[in-house]
């Protein structure tokens, strides 16, 4: 690949907001779930209906959960996540 068709590609990818390195995409996307939990946030105080306010409730955790794993990945780049119990049961097997 040409010098010219990467840096093409590269252009493309950014306004994506996907970038080269594992830390530039990871803290891009930390930033993404907050941006997330902050919009969950005032559409909770925005809705009057009990049950959509515990809907937007459960997946703000979710995003808060996503953003704290992220996080922690970013601080440990160089270290693998644990296995998940699907994994480790897989191996196991194998």
């Amino acid at each position: 690949m040409n010098w010219f068709k990467r840096e093409a590609i590269s252009d493309e990818l950014k306004k994506k907001n996907i970038f080269e390195t594992d830390e530039e995409n990871i803290a891009r996307d930390i930033e993404l779930e907050q941006e997330a939990i902050d919009i969950y946030e005032e559409h909770i105080k925005l809705t009057e209906r009990p049950h959509v306010k515990k809907l937007l409730e459960h997946i703000r955790e979710q995003e808060k959960h996503h953003a704290a794993e992220l996080r922690k990945q970013l601080a440990d780049l160089d270290k693998p996540l644990p296995k998940t119990d699907t994994e480790e049961k897989k191996d196991g097997k194998n």
